[in-house]
Parts: structure tokens; C-alpha cells; sequence
């Protein structure tokens, strides 16, 4: 999803040591686990920390996005996908906010899920913008340290 709107992801794996020109801010850290302990909304699958000074850290509920992928492996897998995908932007967006249409909307439908297993879900056009201004954020403070 990200590579469709020209943003490269690298992995732990992918050493920034080689070419530290390309970093663009702290690495975001994606952490999986129960839900047994959240207490915000009955229905997330996940939540980024953002506006933290240690932040860029996301929290995924393993066991809600297995549930809600019905035993069904090619589903869970393109779930799990959106579900990153969709945190990932919180942070590279800087902005607690959902679209109206596209992988960042608030809640998906069921329409929406049965879309997941065809194609990726798109970004709305002002999502493109603000992970965009993220990234150059994030690219100047990195410069700035």
C-alpha cells in the first residue's frame, strides 16, 4: 500500500548503516498482544501512541485480528496488513484523524473486508499529503539532530 504511493518501508533486517542519508526518523516499533488489559474501544484492532515523547510505537490485539480473520489465512493475512498499514499512517501523519473513504477510515465495513482479499485498500488523497509532510517532518528533525 505504501509502495503504491511511492513511500519505502524498510525492515530491522535492512541496516540503515549502509546509507544513514535515507533514515527518516525513529524507527517505528510495532508491538502484538493480547487485548485483555486495553480499555479504550471494544472494537480496535490496534492503536498507535502518538504525541509521546518515546513514541512511534504501535499495539497490535493479535487475538481480535485472529478472531475477526475467521480462521481464514488469506484474509487474516491482508487484515493484519491493513490493520499495520493503517497505524503505521497515524504516525507518519503526526494527527489522530480517519478519512472518510480508504484504508484510513475509522471503522471498516463488511464491504470493506471483502475488498481487503481482492486488493489492497487505496489512501484517500489527503491522507497521501500528510504522510508526505509527516515524512519531510520527520526527515528534518533528523537532519536537525
Amino acid at each position: 500500500m505504501f509502495r503504491e504511493i511511492g513511500v519505502k518501508v524498510r525492515m530491522p533486517s535492512e541496516s540503515l548503516a549502509q546509507d544513514p542519508s535515507e533514515a527518516c526518523g525513529a524507527p517505528i516499533v510495532i508491538e502484538f498482544g493480547n487485548s485483555s488489559d486495553y480499555r479504550g474501544r471494544a472494537d480496535a484492532l490496534a492503536y498507535a501512541v502518538l504525541y509521546a515523547k518515546s513514541g512511534n510505537s504501535i499495539h497490535v490485539f493479535i487475538d481480535r485480528v485472529v478472531r475477526q480473520g475467521d480462521g481464514n489465512r488469506a484474509f487474516l493475512t491482508a487484515l493484519l496488513a491493513h490493520v499495520m498499514v493503517h497505524e503505521i499512517t497515524h504516525l507518519l501523519e503526526g494527527v489522530d484523524r480517519h478519512s472518510f473513504e480508504g484504508v484510513m477510515k475509522a471503522v471498516w465495513s463488511i464491504s470493506d473486508y471483502q475488498s481487503m482479499m481482492r486488493c489492497p485498500m487505496p489512501f484517500a488523497q489527503e491522507d497521501v499529503d500528510l504522510i508526505r509532510m509527516g515524512l519531510a517532518r520527520r526527515i528534518s528533525e533528523v537532519k536537525a539532530d
